[in-house]
C-alpha cells in the first residue's frame, strides 16, 4: 500500500513539473511575438483587414537656452527644442508643404476663411492684435471666436497689443507691446511662443530682437516668399549657412529664428496692381518654388503665406491692396488641397539649437 501509494505521488509530481515547463514555453512564445509585432511601425492584420501601429516613440529634448546677445550677455530666456531621434524626423515625408497665416485678427477670417478651412481640413496660424479683439470692434474678431479657433486646433499667436511700429516706440514701449500681448493671449488660455512683428518692422534692430527673444521663442516677418530651414537658400545672402540669430562680430543676420521669412498675400507688388487671375498665379508660383529645394521628399524650404482681410465683395486692388477676395482665397486652398500640399503651422516648426537649424515638428506626420 506504501508502495502504490509513492507511486502515485510521484506520478502526480512529475505531470505536474511536465506542464509547468510547457506553461512557461508557450508564455515565452506569446512574448516573443509580441515583441516582434512592437518592433513593426505598421504591419497589416490579414484576420481585419486594417494596419494595426506601435507607439512611435516620437520625444522630445526640449530646453530652454541662454543665447548670449551683444548688448546683453545674460539675455533673458531664448526658447529652442532639439530634434534627439532621426529616424522620427518628419521633414521626411510629403515634400510639398505650407504654412497659412493670418495677421490682425479680421473678422472675415473667422466668418469667411474659416469655413474655407474647414472644408479642405487645414489648420492655419493667427496673429491676433489684443486690444483689437479686447475692443469687439465690428471688423475685427471678438475672443469668442480666438477661443474657438483655439479650440478647434488653429495656432493663436501674439501680435502685440496695439499693432504699433516697434520701430518708432521707446524700448519700454516695445517691451510692454510684446510682454502684454503675450500675457493677454495667456489670460485667455492660449500660450503664445510666436511673434509677428506689425509691418515687418523691428527684425533688424538688435534692442527689439532681444526683447522678443525675452518672450517668444520665434518671430515671423514679410519680405520672402520662402523660408530656407538652413538659412543657406536666399539670394544676396549666400555667406548664411546656418539660422544662427548673430554673425560672428555680433551683427544680426539675414534670417533666424526672429526673423522668419513668409509672403504678403497683397495686389501690389513691385509696382504693379495684380488682378485676382494674375494673383492665383502668383500664388501658385510662390507655393511651388519649393520645389528647386525639396528632393527626395526632404524639406528644406517652406513657403509661409500671409493673408489679411477675406471679402465678399469686389474692391479696389490698389487702394486695399492686402485684401482678398473670397472666392480667390477658397481657389487657391483647393489647388493646395487638390494638389495634395501638407498644410501646417507655425507651431510646427521647431529650432535645434545645436545646429541652428529649423525642422519640422512630429506633429506634421
Amino acid at each position: 500500500m506504501s508502495n502504490s501509494t509513492s507511486s502515485i505521488t510521484a506520478y502526480f509530481l512529475c505531470s505536474l513539473f511536465i506542464l509547468l515547463i510547457l506553461s512557461v514555453s508557450f508564455t515565452s512564445v506569446i512574448r516573443v511575438d509580441a515583441v516582434r509585432h512592437t518592433k513593426t511601425k505598421s504591419q497589416p492584420d490579414s484576420s481585419q483587414g486594417t494596419e494595426t501601429s506601435n507607439d512611435m516613440d516620437t520625444r522630445q529634448s526640449i530646453n530652454i537656452q541662454q543665447e548670449l546677445t551683444p548688448n546683453n550677455p545674460s539675455s533673458a530666456n531664448h526658447y529652442s527644442i532639439n530634434a534627439m531621434d532621426s529616424v522620427n524626423d518628419p521633414t521626411r515625408g510629403n515634400s510639398k508643404v505650407a504654412i497659412l497665416t493670418f495677421d490682425d485678427g479680421y473678422k472675415s477670417q473667422f466668418t469667411a476663411a474659416k469655413s474655407i478651412l474647414d472644408k479642405y481640413n487645414f489648420k492655419a496660424t493667427f496673429f491676433v492684435v489684443c486690444n483689437y479683439a479686447e475692443k469687439d470692434a465690428n471688423n475685427r474678431m471678438d475672443w469668442k471666436d480666438v477661443t474657438q479657433l483655439h479650440d478647434e486646433g488653429h495656432d493663436i499667436e501674439a501680435h502685440t497689443m496695439n499693432h504699433k511700429d516697434l520701430t518708432t516706440l521707446p524700448l519700454d514701449e516695445v517691451d510692454y507691446e510684446l510682454g502684454q500681448s503675450k500675457q493677454c493671449l495667456l489670460n485667455h488660455g492660449i500660450d503664445s511662443t510666436i511673434f509677428s512683428y506689425p509691418f515687418s518692422k523691428g527684425s533688424d534692430n538688435i534692442d527689439i530682437v532681444n526683447m522678443v527673444a525675452k518672450y517668444y521663442r520665434m518671430a515671423r516677418i514679410n519680405d520672402f516668399p520662402l523660408m530656407f530651414l538652413r538659412c543657406d537658400g536666399f539670394e544676396n545672402h549666400q555667406q548664411q549657412n546656418d539660422c544662427r540669430t548673430f554673425t560672428d562680430d555680433g551683427k544680426l543676420t539675414f534670417a533666424n529664428r526672429y526673423s522668419i521669412k513668409s509672403w504678403a498675400h497683397q495686389h501690389v507688388q513691385d509696382g504693379l496692381i495684380y488682378d485676382d487671375t494674375q494673383m492665383f498665379q502668383k500664388f501658385v508660383e510662390v507655393v511651388n518654388s519649393q520645389n528647386d529645394y525639396n528632393k527626395d521628399t526632404t524639406i528644406n524650404a517652406v513657403p509661409i503665406i500671409t493673408y489679411h482681410d477675406i471679402k465678399y465683395q469686389n474692391f479696389d486692388y490698389g487702394n486695399e491692396p492686402y485684401d482678398t477676395n473670397v472666392d480667390l482665397f477658397d481657389e487657391e486652398m483647393r489647388y493646395l488641397h487638390d494638389n495634395n500640399f501638407k498644410v501646417i503651422t507655425m507651431s510646427d516648426l521647431g529650432y535645434d539649437g545645436n545646429s541652428n537649424s529649423f525642422y519640422l515638428t512630429p506633429s506634421y506626420l
